[in-house]
């Protein structure tokens, strides 16, 4: 949107908001808020998997960090306590990669609100990516969202938190699938045959029984 704007810039800088424009900006943050959600929701549904072969992220990874992200601001929400924000911010990468949105940052907090928060935790000198840095800790704790203190979660609301790195994430939980998920299928499979008497046919992936 912003590329048609500084389209239609006239000589002195100025330009018109159409009705059109923003249908389109809403179908983009609609889009990219969309993308984001399946891609968390499909990322713990496949952990949940592996979980039951006893295959977890590595301590302090960005697999571990985005799945913990997820569980805190996208499936367990809870009036007064931790979720995400309405109106997200969009981190757009280079190249042709898709845009995501931000779930944990918490972006844009209008002043009134952040003064609010922090008037409550009695906060008045702060470095805001120190703070959130420290969120991070909350994040990861084995704590359920409801059991979380009150001050962890005002300091949440307050600061946020590092922003996952959904990107790597996704790349981990490839390795993971590569290394460690697709030698346990294959063992899987080996014993199905074995046990049950089934032949992959050799012309294609059909399988026949053995009688």
């Amino acid at each position: 949107m912003s590329d048609e704007i500084d389209r239609s810039r006239d000589e002195n800088g100025g330009c018109e908001i159409t009705p059109q424009m923003l249908q389109a900006q809403e179908r983009w943050n609609l889009e990219s808020d969309s993308l984001t959600f399946y891609i968390y929701y499909e990322l713990k549904s496949v952990a949940d998997i592996l979980e039951q072969w006893t295959i977890v992220p590595a301590p302090n990874s960005a697999l571990e960090y985005a799945l913990k992200a997820r569980d805190r601001f996208l499936a367990h929400p809870e009036l007064c306590r931790i979720g995400p924000r309405s109106n997200r911010s969009k981190a757009i990468p280079r190249g042709r990669a898709p845009a995501f949105s931000d779930i944990a940052s918490l972006q844009g907090w209008e002043t009134i609100v952040r003064d609010e928060y922090l008037a409550q935790l009695q906060i008045t000198t702060y470095d805001i990516h120190q703070e959130a840095t420290k969120n991070r800790r909350i994040l990861l704790s084995r704590q359920r969202n409801e059991k979380l203190s009150s001050e962890e979660v005002l300091r949440v609301k307050a600061f946020g938190a590092p922003e996952p790195d959904i990107g790597r994430a996704l790349k981990e939980l490839a390795i993971i699938l590569d290394s460690s998920a697709r030698p346990k299928i294959a063992a899987v499979s080996a014993e199905a045959v074995i046990r049950f008497g089934f032949e992959e046919i050799p012309d294609g992936p059909i399988f026949s029984q053995r009688l």
